[in-house]
C-alpha cells in the first residue's frame, strides 16, 4: 500500500550565492539598501565615508538588539515580515534580502550593540563569523574592504549615483561629512499618497518613500519627480513597480497622466515627449479628439509638427518607400501631405494603412454617425505618377517681375473666388493662396482647397501681354478654382466640370472675372512702374487704350489712377 508524506522545498547554497550577486547591480544601490535598513531601524542619521579601497557606513537606529534578532533577521535571508515588529518598523522591508547586496562588493564587518558579524563571501562562502561581548556600539556600523579597488572615476560615479538614489529620504544622509539628501523641496502639488515636482524636460523619476525606484520615459507620465508617502509594491530588486498589483501606483499613475496631459495641452509648442504623451494617450482611447485637436502632434516627413486638421486638407501619404528626396518633393509640390515613417512606430503599427486607421479612430471615436475619412494615397502611386516635377518656388527665388505678378494675382483673387462661389459651389469658400512654381507641362495646379500654383513658364508667357495676358491667367485661375481635388495627382474634366467652368466664365457673375482681371493688370503695371521695369508695347497700348476709353465714355480715369496709386505707394 502506497503512503504519502508532506515535505518542504529546500534552497541550495548556490541559490544563496545567486541572491547575493544577482541583486547587486551597483555599489550605490547596495548602499541605498543600507539607508533603507537604517530608516526601518528608527535611525534619523545615516553616515557613509568611501575611499578607493574601503567604506564605512553607520546609523543611530536600534540595530540588532539580541542574538535572537541576529539569527532571525541577519542570518536568515528572505525572513518573514508579518510579525508585529516588522509591521511597525518595516517601512521598506519586504523581502529580507537587501542587506546582502553590499556583501557582493567586499568583505564586511557589522558592529551592532555588543556583537560583530564578519562576512566574506569570496573567502568563506555563505558562512559568517559571529562575535559577542564586544564594546557597545550604538545603532549599526558596517566597515568594508572592496574586493576590487575603485578607480577615481568609479568612486565619483558611485557617490553621484548614491546621492541621486536617496535624494528624498526623510533621515539625514551624510556622504564624507556632507548632508546630500534634499530637504525643504517646494512641491508643485501633493496628495495623501505622493508629492510631485514638475520639470520641463527629462523623464519621470519615481521615488519610493524617498528612494529612487525607476525613471520612466516622459512620454508615459510626463517629466518631473514623484515621491511616495506610502510604499509602492516593488519587485525584489526594488528597481520597478509591480504595476498590476500595486494599488497605490494605479492611483498615482492616473493622477500623473492627467496632470501631464493638462500641462502639455496648455503649451503652444510641445516637447517631443509631450507630443508622444498626447499621441499615445489618444491612440489608447484615454484622450478624446477634442482634447488633443489643438495640439501639434502629427509629424510630417520633414519632422515639422501639425494639428490633426492637416490630415483633412488634401491627399495624405506615408514615406515608406522611395528616397527621402522623393518624399520631400511630393510634400513641397503639395501633391500630398507626407507623414513621417516614425509615426507608425509612435502608434505601434506596422504599415501605412494601419496608421491611417489608427488616426481615423482617434478622430471618429465620439462621432460614429458622421465619421471623417483621410484621403490616403500610397506613396508608391504618387512616385509612379509623379514623372512630371511639381515644385513651389520660395518667394526669395522669384524675379522682380514674378514678385510683381504674384502680388497682382493675389489682389485679383477675391473677385475670381467670388465668381466661382456664386456660380459653382453651394458653400462659400475662402480665397486660395497663390504661389509660383515650376512644372514641365502644367500651367497651374491646386490642392483643391487651400492653394493654387501658377507655372513660372506660363506666367512668363502672359504677364507682359497686358489685358490679354492677364485674361489668360485669370481663366486658368478660375479653372483651378473649379477643381475641389488635387490636380497634380490627377483630376477629372468631365461634363460636370466644364459646365461649372463655363458658368463661372460666361455666367451672370462673369463680370467679377473681368473686374479681377482688371485689378490684376492695374496692380501689376503699377508695381512694374515702381520697380523700374520697362513697359512692353502691349502694356503701353493697354494703358493708352484704357485711359482713352475712360475719359471719353466714363469721364474718369479709374484704371490709370489705380496704376499710379500702386506706383506711388510707399
Amino acid at each position: 500500500m502506497s503512503t504519502a508524506e508532506k515535505r518542504d522545498f529546500r534552497i541550495s547554497n548556490n541559490m544563496i550565492f545567486h541572491l547575493v550577486f544577482s541583486q547587486a547591480g551597483t555599489i550605490a544601490k547596495a548602499l541605498g539598501e543600507l539607508v533603507m535598513n537604517a530608516q526601518d531601524a528608527g535611525a534619523n542619521v545615516f553616515k557613509v565615508t568611501m575611499t578607493n579601497d574601503s567604506f564605512e557606513a553607520s546609523d543611530n537606529g536600534h540595530g540588532f538588539r539580541s542574538r535572537q534578532e541576529i539569527e532571525n533577521w541577519f542570518e536568515e535571508l528572505g525572513f518573514d515580515h508579518s510579525d508585529e515588529l516588522h509591521q511597525e518598523d518595516g517601512r521598506f522591508s519586504r523581502f529580507g534580502l537587501g542587506r546582502a547586496q553590499i556583501m557582493a562588493f567586499g568583505s564586511t564587518d557589522w558592529y551592532t550593540n555588543t556583537f560583530c558579524m564578519s562576512v566574506d563571501i569570496k573567502a568563506r562562502g555563505i558562512s559568517y563569523e559571529l562575535k559577542a561581548d564586544l564594546p557597545l556600539v550604538a545603532g549599526c556600523t558596517i566597515k568594508g574592504q572592496w574586493y576590487e579597488p575603485l578607480s577615481f572615476t568609479d568612486l565619483s560615479n558611485a557617490l553621484r549615483e548614491f546621492e541621486e538614489l536617496i535624494a528624498f529620504v526623510k533621515i539625514d544622509v551624510e556622504v564624507n561629512g556632507k548632508v546630500v539628501n534634499r530637504k525643504n523641496v517646494k512641491w508643485d502639488f501633493e496628495t495623501g499618497t505622493v508629492q510631485v515636482k514638475r520639470r520641463d524636460t527629462g523623464g519621470l523619476q519615481v521615488y519610493n518613500q524617498g528612494v529612487l525606484v525607476k525613471t520612466y520615459p516622459a512620454y508615459q507620465y510626463g517629466s518631473g519627480v514623484v515621491v511616495s508617502k506610502v510604499p509602492f509594491t516593488l519587485n525584489i530588486a526594488r528597481n520597478d513597480i509591480l504595476h498590476s498589483s500595486c494599488n497605490v501606483w494605479k492611483e498615482v499613475r492616473t493622477l500623473l497622466r492627467a496632470d501631464a496631459v493638462e500641462q502639455a495641452t496648455r503649451k503652444p509648442r510641445l516637447t517631443e515627449d509631450q507630443r508622444m504623451l498626447l499621441l499615445t494617450q489618444a491612440v489608447a482611447g484615454e484622450l478624446t479628439y477634442e482634447e488633443i485637436q489643438s495640439s501639434a502632434i502629427i509629424e510630417d516627413v520633414t519632422r515639422r509638427k501639425w494639428k490633426f486638421e492637416k490630415l483633412f486638407s488634401g491627399p495624405v501619404t506615408v514615406h515608406t518607400e522611395g528616397t527621402r528626396g522623393q518624399a520631400d518633393r511630393i510634400q513641397q509640390s503639395k501633391l500630398a501631405f507626407v507623414l513621417s515613417p516614425s509615426m507608425m512606430q509612435d502608434v505601434c503599427v506596422e504599415n501605412p494603412e494601419a496608421l491611417i486607421e489608427a488616426l481615423e479612430r482617434i478622430v471618429n471615436r465620439n462621432r460614429p454617425l458622421y465619421p471623417r475619412k483621410i484621403n490616403y494615397v500610397p506613396i508608391g502611386q504618387l512616385i509612379a505618377g509623379n514623372n512630371e516635377r511639381y515644385t513651389i518656388l520660395p518667394e526669395k527665388e522669384l524675379t522682380k517681375t514674378e514678385r510683381a505678378a504674384l502680388g497682382a494675382i493675389k489682389r485679383g483673387m477675391s473677385d475670381l473666388t467670388l465668381a466661382v462661389n456664386l456660380t459653382v459651389h453651394e458653400k462659400r469658400r475662402p480665397a486660395r493662396d497663390v504661389f509660383i512654381g515650376e512644372s514641365e507641362h502644367a500651367k497651374a495646379w491646386t490642392d483643391g482647397s487651400t492653394y493654387i500654383v501658377v507655372s513660372r513658364k506660363f506666367l512668363a508667357d502672359n504677364v507682359r501681354d497686358g489685358f490679354r495676358g492677364f485674361s489668360g491667367i485669370a481663366n486658368v485661375l478660375v479653372h483651378e478654382l473649379c477643381h475641389d481635388s488635387n490636380t497634380a495627382t490627377g483630376h477629372d474634366h468631365g461634363a460636370e466640370f466644364y459646365e461649372a467652368f463655363h458658368d463661372a466664365i460666361l455666367g451672370r457673375f462673369s463680370n467679377l472675372v473681368g473686374s479681377g482681371t482688371r485689378t490684376m493688370t492695374a496692380h501689376f503695371l503699377g508695381r512694374a512702374q515702381k520697380e523700374g521695369l520697362k513697359f512692353g508695347r502691349a502694356e503701353l497700348r493697354d494703358l493708352d487704350r484704357e485711359a482713352e476709353f475712360e475719359r471719353e465714355l466714363l469721364d474718369e480715369t479709374t484704371f490709370v489712377d489705380e496704376v499710379q496709386a500702386v506706383a506711388m505707394a510707399s
